[in-house]
């Protein structure tokens, strides 16, 4: 089919800095495990709502007049419509029976709405640097993201994309605490001399005095913070700032559970669903839920399993929250205090774990870096597009204690039944 287009995206070519696993990412299509067209609420931008209900090909025309629904509930032009799904399996509706988009297909790329375009990759700016990076909900990024040791390095580059995705992030705190903040964070995740919980706890123990810094009104003193933890943390100082920190598995078990009480028969995605399965399998979970045995049983799968698995693939963790550091820009753009920006990212680890743990049990040899990438890639669309199931999670989880209680692992001893 001759391609028809007449709309026009204004684009841009800037450098900046990038992990490098963007240099080798390119979307696969029908051949992705979990694609983004399946279960994704999209957004349609104003001006191609406009193209694909007006301007496009006649069959678009009609397809689109019955799949897209102006939102009223929309602030702007971004979010001006809303592409339903077809089906009982939530596909989108613009998608063909070989899993692939009508639009690109009919008309190509520049007819695609903007959410569609850009998805999953992620670029802005902060004082003039441009970032570039990609979500780990798409299991292509994730893969990538997750099983290369070098998949974090930063390269500098040149890309184009339209200016209409093309942000820049503001500080919500005074001076540069939030790109210091965010820089410090960066390199913390990077210090392999300490155990990866005890990596986040360091964060939380950092954004909380960031905090009393920030409400006794000496913003100017974050950096001079910054540098007194990085110099215990290059010391060791910091040892003993974690020494008092014991794991408290009932917390940890009040973040678990709710995957299987929300997510087994739950309309959250298959991918999921298949994943909380085996969790469950795996710690032989069953209604009534017994808390002392899943407790017991977190001890021992973390020595036996999580511990060499995590031994054997340093980079797998590292490497999952340096990409969320970088990509969100944490504490930037975001207004809250730090410790409550905290408590997603530690109740990601905490579920992490959780799953993690099950999986290998459940799948015994089968069990290994793709599987535990699959995990990540499933938690990562579940937080980004299910915000009541996140918010379930989250919302009560903002106490310095309890942020460092979940995050606390079992001591070097087999726990005793």
């Amino acid at each position: 089919m001759t391609k028809i287009i007449s709309i026009k995206n204004k684009m841009l070519t800037v450098p900046a800095i990038a992990p490098a696993y963007m240099a080798k990412f390119q979307c696969i299509g029908p051949e992705c495990q979990d694609h983004c067209c399946r279960k994704w609420h999209v957004n349609i931008d104003k001006q191609h709502y406009q193209y694909l209900r007006n301007q496009a090909p006649e069959g678009l025309r009609v397809l689109a007049s019955e799949s897209i629904k102006q939102n009223p509930a929309s602030k702007n032009d971004a979010s001006f419509a809303v592409l339903g799904f077809k089906g009982d399996d939530g596909t989108c509706a613009m998608l063909d029976e070989r899993k692939l988009c009508k639009i690109h297909a009919d008309v190509g790329a520049d007819a695609l709405p903007d959410v569609c375009y850009i998805y999953p990759r992620s670029q802005w700016r902060h004082q003039g640097v441009w970032r570039q990076s990609a979500m780990l909900s798409c299991p292509e990024a994730a893969r990538l993201c997750l099983t290369d040791p070098q998949a974090m390095a930063l390269t500098e580059s040149a890309f184009t994309s339209r200016a209409t995705v093309m942000n820049d992030k503001t500080s919500s705190r005074p001076g540069t605490a939030d790109a210091d903040i965010n820089a410090f964070l960066i390199n913390l995740f990077q210090v392999r001399d300490y155990p990866f919980w005890q990596r986040m706890a360091l964060m939380v123990m950092c954004c909380a005095e960031a905090d009393r810094l920030l409400a006794e009104g000496r913003a100017g003193e974050i950096t001079a913070l910054l540098d007194t933890f990085s110099a215990a943390i290059l010391s060791g100082e910091c040892r003993q700032w974690l020494d008092p920190v014991k794991p408290d598995f009932a917390e940890k078990v009040m973040v678990a559970i709710p995957l299987f009480q929300k997510g087994i028969g739950q309309d959250i995605g298959l991918q999921f669903d298949t994943v909380i399965k085996l969790f469950a399998l795996g710690y032989g979970i069953a209604e009534p839920l017994d808390q002392k045995k899943i407790e017991l049983s977190y001890q021992a799968i973390w020595h036996l399993k999580l511990q060499p698995f995590l031994d054997e693939h340093p980079y797998f963790l590292e490497n999952w929250f340096l990409n969320h550091f970088f990509h969100t820009g944490f504490p930037l753009n975001y207004s809250g205090a730090l410790l409550q920006g905290c408590a997603p990212i530690v109740v990601k680890y905490t579920m992490a774990m959780f799953l993690l743990g099950g999986m290998a049990v459940a799948q015994g040899e089968a069990f290994d870096l793709q599987q535990a990438v699959w995990a990540v890639q499933v938690i990562e669309k579940t937080f980004e597009h299910n915000t009541s199931f996140r918010n379930h999670l989250t919302l009560d989880v903002a106490a310095t204690a309890q942020l460092l209680n979940l995050l606390a692992e079992p001591a070097d001893q087999l726990p005793v039944p």
